[in-house]
């Protein structure tokens, strides 16, 4: 296991902290730009069975500072069976660690139904792509396989900043000065 890899991560995770604080206990705190990194979108690959011991070190360095959402990559390599599968492993690995994730809690006011949705996504599976195929009479992003074509969609939720902003930076803000 490579000692500290994620070391340069958490520096520049440290950094936008530092100096936002730095920022609100100055002078003029009218035009602060907020750049800290609130999210984390962590993504794990679709072969193996479960998370690496790399990934349960780097979760565990980072979930104190920002919200961890696991993303399953590429998960048009798999069966319906098979993501459904890993979801509960990785759930459960992270479970197992104490890793601290994005779980959705909210107050019950802000409980939409996409919200709700997403909470119950996680990990996320997502299939992306950057090559455009022709598919009936229109143009998609997707991947092109013997039996058909796997079409990469930009997810609602993150397509849509009112809910993806809100749920990632709004509500669960961690600080590090103010974590126990």
């Amino acid at each position: 296991l490579p000692t500290c890899s994620w070391q340069p991560i958490i520096d520049f995770i440290n950094e936008k902290y530092d100096q936002y604080f730095k920022d609100e206990s100055g002078i003029n705190r009218r035009n602060i730009e907020d750049h800290r990194v609130h999210c984390c979108l962590y993504f794990i690959s679709p072969s193996g069975h479960g998370l690496k011991p790399l990934d349960i070190a780097f979760m565990k360095e980072l979930h104190n500072l920002v919200n961890i959402i696991p993303v399953i990559a590429k998960s048009d390599t798999l069966t319906q069976t098979e993501v459904r599968t890993l979801k509960t492993r990785i759930l459960q690995e992270i479970s197992d660690n104490g890793i601290r994730i994005y779980n959705g809690e909210i107050d019950e006011e802000d409980d939409s139904p996409e919200i709700r949705e997403l909470r119950d996504a996680i990990p996320m599976a997502v299939v992306g792509s950057t090559t455009l195929l022709e598919v009936g009479n229109k143009r998609v992003r997707g991947r092109l396989y013997p039996w058909g074509v796997v079409e990469s969609k930009i997810n609602y939720y993150w397509a849509k900043p009112t809910s993806s902003s809100r749920v990632c930076l709004s509500v669960h803000v961690r600080h590090p000065y103010l974590s126990v």
